[in-house]
């Protein structure tokens, strides 16, 4: 028990030092690509309203959390469970690593719930903007959007509105 409090001290040290480091410069130019990070269950409608912006599905990539006592799927989703990561917030997932080295030009944080190892999944990203739903964690985001999980109508809408705005909507539609 002890020994699990002081692994988790150190995780949580390693992302405010993530945190600290200075962000990427915000690349000119429409988003080409999408990650979204999420708990567990994300609706599939929100992908559909994300296509519905002009973004294909095979611009859009996820992963998720896992809850520790339930195995991963077999299905094309990728997911990780807090398990998989160790003392320093070094981890052993394949599809994580993969995912936190992937250059998005946005990566959506959906999830309302500020977790431990979806906030460090958050931090490793090397995305270009970063989008969250928690205005407790702005160190972490480059925006915020402050609407439940469930007002996936609200939540496209107002992506739509700060895009638009920021001129990152593909082929300059709406």
């Amino acid at each position: 028990m002890f020994v699990k409090r002081w692994k988790k001290r150190s995780i949580l040290k390693h992302i405010e030092r993530l945190l600290e480091r200075p962000p990427y410069p915000i690349r000119p130019g429409a988003i080409s690509t999408i990650g979204i990070i999420y708990d567990y269950n994300l609706p599939k409608e929100f992908i559909s309203r994300l296509e519905g912006l002009g973004f294909r599905m095979n611009q859009i990539k996820t992963i998720g959390l896992l809850p520790d006592d339930i195995p991963p799927h077999n299905s094309w989703d990728v997911f990780y469970h807090a398990s998989d990561f160790g003392w320093n917030g070094q981890h052993n997932n394949p599809a994580l690593k993969a995912f936190s080295e992937e250059n998005f030009d946005l990566l959506i944080a959906y999830f309302k719930e500020p977790k431990w190892p979806l906030t460090m999944a958050t931090a490793l990203s090397k995305a270009n903007f970063k989008l969250g739903l928690i205005p407790s964690m702005e160190s972490s985001f480059d925006l915020i959007i402050d609407v439940k999980i469930q007002q996936l109508d609200l939540l496209i809408l107002e992506l739509k509105k700060y895009l638009s705005q920021l001129n990152k909507l593909p082929n300059g539609r709406y």
